[in-house]
């Protein structure tokens, strides 16, 4: 038996019986395929009778709301959410709360539309030079004064509102609000000259 949750999405799991019969579900069907010259074959779910057929080595397909849930193996545990996007690095430069930043000689400095050098973050936690410093790459971060509903991208050491028409193009992230930043930063994408 196929290990797959099937819950009105449009995953199949195909089940053998011990009497050789194939059940293939989906969430919209049931088909039985019989090995046998004349079978009774009946799938049930632990509340409701989905389908029952009786079949001449011939597929007879049900529509119902199926349900199968078998458990496998529980594989190892993922890394932690807030652990994975927070970088903590000394500042090469005064850095304020709201900066992009890009990683040069595991320090952090402003990042510019106008470079090849990327960008890794946001800061969240504002540092003078050789001060250590909180960026965060991917998530929901604090940075006061933003346009609500606006779209932010990378500037010259800032987020800006307006695309950049020069350099690179890379779109940081939607503010919630005034408040909020959801952070997403995508590739950077550069323009002809």
């Amino acid at each position: 038996m196929t290990d797959i949750i099937i819950n009105d999405v449009e995953t199949t799991s195909v089940v053998t019986t011990t009497s050789g019969d194939v059940i293939v579900a989906t969430a919209s069907s049931t088909s039985v395929v019989s090995t046998q010259e004349t079978a009774t074959v009946t799938v049930t779910d632990p509340v409701t009778n989905i389908v029952e057929a009786v079949t001449d080595s011939v597929v007879i397909t049900e529509t119902a709301a199926v349900t199968i849930i078998t458990e496998g193996i529980q594989g190892p545990p993922g890394p932690s959410g807030l652990g994975a996007s927070l970088i903590t690095l000394e500042a090469g430069e005064n850095l304020a709360l709201g900066d992009p930043v890009y990683i040069s000689a595991n320090k952090l400095y402003k990042a510019s539309c106008l470079s090849a050098n990327g960008v890794e973050g946001v800061v969240t936690t504002a540092a003078l030079i050789t001060q250590v410093a909180e960026a965060t790459a991917i998530g929901i971060i604090g940075v006061p004064g933003l346009v609500a509903g606006a779209t932010y991208f990378l500037g010259v050491g800032e987020l800006v509102t307006i695309p950049p028409t020069s350099g690179y193009v890379v779109r940081m992230g939607r503010s919630i609000n005034t408040m909020y930043l959801i952070l997403n930063i995508e590739e950077p994408v550069l323009l002809a000259a």
